[in-house]
C-alpha cells in the first residue's frame, strides 16, 4: 500500500492527472454557478467533477467505498449540463492503479440528500461505488 508519509492530495492529485489524460480534459478550478469544478472539456467549456474512492485505503472495504458528493455542487453542475467522473483506484508506492472509472452526467443521478455539513452548509450524499460499476 502507500507510503503513510505521503502528502494528503498526493494519491488525489494523480487520479485527477489520470482523469485529464483519459478523458482528454482540461483542469480548470473556475466556479460554474457558485460551485468549483475539477475541469472542462476544453471543446464547449462543459463542467467536469472528479470523484475518487481507493479500494485499498487503510481501515475502509471495498465493497463499502463510496462517492461523497454535495448537493450545492451537484446542483451546479447539472445546471451546467457537466457531469462527474468517477474512479476506483488501488493505492500503490509510486501511486495509483485506476481500476475502474465512468462518466455520467450529473443530471441523470437519482440522489438520496441527507444532513448538512460544516463548514459547507449544505445536504451530502454517498454513492455507492457497486451502483456505479
Amino acid at each position: 500500500m502507500g507510503d503513510s508519509r505521503r502528502s494528503p492530495g498526493f494519491y488525489g492529485a494523480r487520479v485527477e492527472s489520470w482523469v485529464l489524460d483519459h478523458y482528454d480534459l482540461e483542469r480548470n478550478y473556475d466556479e460554474i454557478h457558485g460551485a468549483r469544478m475539477d475541469a472542462e472539456v476544453p471543446e464547449n467549456g462543459q463542467p467536469v467533477e472528479i470523484k475518487a474512492v481507493a479500494r485499498n485505503r487503510r481501515g475502509g472495504r471495498a465493497d463499502q467505498s463510496r462517492f461523497k458528493i454535495w448537493r450545492d455542487q451537484h446542483a451546479a453542475l447539472a445546471k451546467a449540463n457537466g457531469y462527474y467522473v468517477f474512479v476506483v483506484y488501488q493505492l500503490q508506492a509510486d501511486g495509483i492503479r485506476v481500476t475502474n472509472s465512468r462518466s455520467v452526467r450529473a443530471g441523470s443521478l437519482n440522489i438520496d440528500w441527507y444532513g448538512e455539513t460544516q463548514p459547507r452548509g449544505t445536504e451530502q450524499a454517498e454513492l455507492p461505488a457497486s451502483e456505479l460499476f
